[in-house]
């Protein structure tokens, strides 16, 4: 791992093609913090959505948050066939780290409206 660089983890997707007009609404999410040793003070983490019929993404923040809903904006128009990652970023450093942080365990539900 490389610090001061987003890390991109399992991409989370729905095991089946949803009809296009749906929309997702919120997500709930829950990411352990146990892995993040020293490094806790100086990681971010974010999700990043990533619409899979316009390529469009969205991030939100959840360094603060382990566990949690987010209520999608309307005018997002997120697509229920999205794709989801979690991203962590540790510190400012350059260079290799030696014992990097990680997330050993997360989950994501979407809720969306057909």
């Amino acid at each position: 791992m490389i610090g001061g660089t987003w890390i991109t983890g399992v991409i989370l997707a729905p095991e089946i093609f949803i009809s296009g007009e749906t929309r997702t609404l919120a997500i709930d999410y829950v990411w352990e913090t146990q892995k993040l040793r020293e490094w806790e003070k100086h990681v971010a983490v974010r999700i990043v959505l990533t619409d899979a019929e316009n390529m469009q993404s969205w991030s939100m923040a959840v360094t603060s948050a382990p566990s949690g809903a987010i209520i999608l904006p309307a005018s997002l128009q997120m697509s229920a066939n999205c794709q989801a990652v979690f991203q962590l970023r540790a510190g400012d450093r350059v260079g290799p780290l030696h014992t990097p942080p990680y997330i050993p365990r997360h989950s994501i539900a979407v809720r969306y409206h057909f």
